[in-house]
């Protein structure tokens, strides 16, 4: 069980650390996970630092795919991404500017209605 959590640890760490989540990259993670899957199969009491000695750091792991892609694959992939990045918190912005205006209003009308609230009362008269 330790071993496993060792194993899983690292691929963890290099899933962080891979700034792209793109088919092309999940193919990679699949491979790493593939090669990892083998190495504990033949070292099943493999530590962590066991991993780092034998594939590199997680840092290393993601540097060295990262040079190997083409520059314009990864030009177009994090556009991609900083637009859908400031498109979520465009609109994020602007459902936050809406909850507030509805507040407002809701707000608004309940302090108007408070005001005009007519008050009934009734009055029974008995005659004698």
């Amino acid at each position: 069980m330790k071993n496993n959590s060792a194993k899983d640890q690292y691929f963890k760490d290099i899933k962080t650390l891979l700034p792209i989540k793109s088919t092309q990259e999940k193919k990679y993670l699949s491979k790493i996970n593939k090669n990892l899957d083998e190495y504990q199969y033949d070292n099943p009491n493999s530590s962590y630092s066991d991993y780092i000695e034998k594939f590199g750091t997680a840092k290393d792991v993601v540097v060295a795919y990262l040079q190997n892609c083409n520059e314009d694959y990864l030009i177009s992939k994090l556009k991609i991404r900083s637009i859908l990045i400031k498109v979520i918190t465009f609109i994020t912005l602007i459902s936050i500017l809406i909850c507030i205006w509805f507040a407002y209003i809701l707000e608004d009308n309940y302090n108007t209605a408070k005001k005009e609230h007519i008050w009934d009362s009734e009055t029974t008269i008995i005659e004698e």
